[in-house]
């Protein structure tokens, strides 16, 4: 049934078109990648991985939760805003957000709307909070 799928997917679009979309989310993400290296607060986590990014906001110390309670805090004040979502996942035992381009229309606009939104709620974080 899944090789079904494929093969409409393949029909429908052409292997020339989907490679450019494919080529066009690997891009976006690259750009995504490059503006959290940008910004010494975060951390790319693991090397970009086709359309998908791993990173975190780094802990103001070596905490227990290793930078989990700052993230989720991150992440869920950024997915309650409706304007993202991002999700997460556990990488050598540090909690990791995962920014994944998908959408057939995202464009560049969505990915540095997408970063900003990320800066400005880091920003407004009380790192005291997260502090032993």
């Amino acid at each position: 049934m899944r090789s079904l799928k494929l093969w409409m997917v393949l029909r429908l679009y052409g292997v020339e078109n989907l490679q450019s979309y494919i080529r066009k989310h690997i891009q976006l993400a690259k750009r995504f990648e490059q503006l959290v290296l940008s910004d010494s607060r975060f951390e790319v986590v693991t090397p970009r991985n086709f359309s998908l990014v791993c990173f975190r906001l780094l802990p103001p110390t070596s905490e227990d939760d290793n930078g989990r309670n700052l993230n989720y805090s991150l992440m869920d004040t950024c997915n309650s805003s409706g304007k993202i979502f991002i999700s997460h996942t556990v990488l050598s035992g540090k909690f990791v957000l995962r920014f994944a381009v998908g959408a057939p229309l995202t464009e560049e606009k969505h990915v540095d709307a997408a970063w900003k939104l990320l800066q400005d709620e880091a920003s407004k974080i009380d790192l005291r909070k997260f502090v032993d």
